[in-house]
């Protein structure tokens, strides 16, 4: 049987010319109408299109593969086109690892400057404090017991020396003069029937001292406080109002604040303790900066 390029088929009605040409075309290199026909089972060529599929899905991964070649030999040759961009910053911590020993720069050891029962403990070990925060405080009922009698004490000696530096009222020196009137009529009375032996030494002597007193504070009265009383009255008036300040800061004392800021290092108390005065019960540690060694 001869064959040529115008009139190659087969019973299937598939033209074996097309497939040739279709294969050139994709750039695969030509092939004989032969070996075509020797690659499909001539002359049982196309007994199942599934031959013919496997044929055609070879042909075209050549062709893409080929054309990939050329583009790549093509791009070669061009400029490449490139896109610009700024380039993002971030920061990123970074840890050393070292050994050898830290130090607070700044250690505090706190303790109360009065003594008593531990009421309440605000912090823990560790802790993050500012300075003047409260810390702990004792049970304040017996220094607010003597801060209210001091107060009383100095309120009175105030009052005392005020007086002292006034002097008496005018009303004050009228009454003086009249209960020294009264008794001085009181003792005459008395003397004159004492004298004439109508009353007793004893009877009349009282009557004597309470004349003579009422007379000695009418005489104070018109001459005002002396100096040196005067001087008596202020001093006491002072140590009144010390003793008012020694009870009032003994008060504040109940409350522990923090003399620095910075972290608790230790903690040596709890509610229900009894501390003494001067005994440290926290430590605060200053740790900007720490001293390495």
């Amino acid at each position: 049987m001869a064959f040529d390029s115008l009139s190659i088929s087969v019973s299937s009605g598939l033209p074996l010319l097309g497939i040739h040409y279709w294969i050139a075309s994709i750039g695969i290199p030509e092939l004989p109408i032969g070996t075509i026909m020797r690659l499909a089972g001539w002359p049982t060529l196309f007994r199942s299109l599934t031959a013919l599929m496997m044929i055609v899905t070879c042909a075209m991964a050549l062709s893409a593969l080929n054309g990939c070649h050329r583009k790549a030999e093509v791009a070669a040759d061009e400029p490449v086109p490139v896109r610009l961009r700024t380039p993002n910053s971030f920061h990123e911590p970074v840890s050393v690892s070292a050994s050898g020993s830290v130090e607070a720069n700044v250690t505090a050891l706190t303790a109360f400057q009065v003594g008593g029962r531990v009421a309440k403990v605000y912090v823990e070990e560790g802790q993050r404090v500012i300075q003047g925060q409260v810390l702990a405080e004792l049970d304040p009922a017996d220094y607010k017991n003597a801060y209210d009698a001091a107060s009383g004490q100095a309120t009175a000696a105030d009052a005392s020396a005020l007086q002292a530096k006034n002097g008496l009222r005018s009303q004050e020196l009228e009454q003086a003069r009249v209960d020294f009137e009264r008794a001085k009529d009181e003792y005459q009375r008395h003397k004159y029937l004492f004298d004439h032996q109508s009353l007793s030494a004893n009877d009349f002597h009282k009557f004597e001292a309470v004349y003579l007193a009422s007379q000695q504070r009418y005489e104070m009265a018109l001459q005002g406080t002396r100096s040196e009383e005067k001087k008596a009255i202020n001093a006491q008036a002072h140590t009144a109002n010390a003793q008012l300040s020694e009870a009032k800061k003994h008060l504040k004392d109940c409350q522990l604040r923090a003399p620095i800021s910075g972290f608790i290092g230790m903690k040596h108390v709890n509610v229900g303790d009894t501390v003494a005065p001067g005994n440290p019960v926290f430590s605060v540690l200053d740790l900007d900066p720490v001293n390495n060694d």
